[in-house]
């Protein structure tokens, strides 16, 4: 005798084919979307309590160990960066009666100072780390580069209008006012603040824009990103360091003095809202005086 419920079942394996075979362009379309966002964002372990028998040359987080975190399991499971923690536990005073005394602090400390020597072993041995930073450095500097060629391009410029124009050559001091006025008046920006904050925390800017996939890649784009914020709160100096400074060895090393300050002295954020007042009174003084 036919089995009635067999018709039934044939139906409901096909339908349940047919929404697998649906649901997989679906899940494919998830997973690249969460590989995007994971691409985007730093993954972060914010604890690892770590011991010293793992930090050593023959045994270490460069090599696939039991531990949680080591180098290759981040590599495959795309972490970016980890907080090793050290850790020293308080003994049982049953088995150390001394552990709350100046010996027991002492051993410690002692216990802490290892944990810290063994994490600076393994990121200072690091095979590339050389390169890496001299990647860092040559991003940095090709942002540096393609600014000053900028610059110079548009020296050029105002140097050729100023000499196809009578008009303009015979007011040439109109260009070192507007000059002036330009880079006191970005002193004020949101853009300046923006960018020196950027600027004065590279530790920071590390941890947010680091990315530890594609070392190479991402260590020169480190550097370029820096650079780009470095740039973008210093360029209307460096402006008025062409326009006025070129010749003026006092006026360039007063200006290089005060991004320097601005950039790296704990106080140099203040330096930026007297600096653009001072550069917007003399503009203004040299558009009066010539007018």
């Amino acid at each position: 005798m036919r089995n009635p419920a067999l018709p039934v079942l044939a139906a409901f394996a096909a339908l349940s084919i047919a929404a697998l075979q649906a649901q997989a362009p679906a899940d494919a379309d998830l997973v690249r979307r969460a590989h995007g966002i994971h691409d985007r964002v730093i993954a972060l372990d914010t604890h690892n309590d770590i011991e010293p028998e793992n930090f050593t040359p023959q045994k270490n987080y460069t090599q696939r160990l039991d531990t949680q975190v080591n180098l290759p399991k981040m590599v495959e499971g795309g972490l970016d960066a980890s907080f090793f923690i050290v850790y020293v536990g308080q003994p049982n005073p049953k088995q150390a009666p001394d552990s709350l005394t100046p010996a027991g602090y002492d051993r410690a400390y002692k216990e802490a100072i290892k944990k810290f020597d063994a994490i600076h072993r393994l990121t200072e041995q690091r095979e590339d780390r050389s390169q890496l930073l001299a990647l860092v450095i040559a991003g940095y500097l090709a942002v540096w580069l393609g600014f000053g060629i900028a610059a110079h391009a548009g020296d050029w410029l105002v140097h050729e209008l100023v000499e196809r124009s009578s008009w303009l050559e015979a007011r040439a001091w109109l260009i070192g006012a507007a000059t002036l006025m330009i880079a006191g008046a970005f002193q004020f920006s949101r853009l300046k603040y923006r960018c020196l904050e950027k600027c004065r925390a590279p530790l920071t800017f590390v941890t947010e824009y680091w990315r530890g996939r594609h070392e190479q890649r991402n260590a020169f784009l480190l550097g370029m990103h820096h650079g780009v914020f470095c740039v973008g709160c210093c360029w209307a100096l460096m402006l008025l360091m062409f326009g006025v400074g070129v010749g003026n060895a006092a006026w360039m090393l007063g200006l290089g003095a005060v991004m320097a300050a601005e950039k790296n002295l704990s106080w140099g954020r203040k330096l930026s809202a007297p600096l653009g007042v001072a550069l917007l009174g003399l503009g203004g003084l040299l558009l009066i005086t010539n007018l």
